[in-house]
């Protein structure tokens, strides 16, 4: 059994996600054993995580398909990991062409 690190219940490891150590760049791959911090985060906190990771201290990678490895929030940016998060900043000509989509749609209804 394993402690859950936010709320201190003991769960089997198949419902727990692991917690990376702090200045973890990448979680969607597998981690090196020098970037697991030894702690783990249950299914429940796991849930508040996703959708509001300031509410327990650790997020999960918007990239990450399996929310499987959580991080740092200090770690984390727009709900990514510092990896991913340079995908989430649209350059001038896309936000360009996202607003002239939105302005079309917007004339149509």
């Amino acid at each position: 059994m394993l402690e859950c690190v936010v709320c201190g219940k003991k769960y089997e490891e198949t419902v727990m996600s692991a917690i990376l150590i702090e200045d973890t760049d990448c979680c969607t791959s597998e981690p090196e054993e020098e970037d697991l911090s030894g702690d783990y985060l249950c299914h429940i906190c796991k849930k508040h995580s996703i959708t509001d990771p300031s509410d327990t201290g650790f997020g999960f990678c918007r990239f990450d398909p399996e929310k499987q490895y959580a991080l740092h929030v200090c770690d984390m940016e727009n709900f990514c990991c510092r990896e991913h998060y340079p995908e989430t900043i649209l350059d001038e000509e896309e936000c360009s062409g996202w607003n002239d989509l939105i302005e079309n749609i917007n004339k149509e209804s």
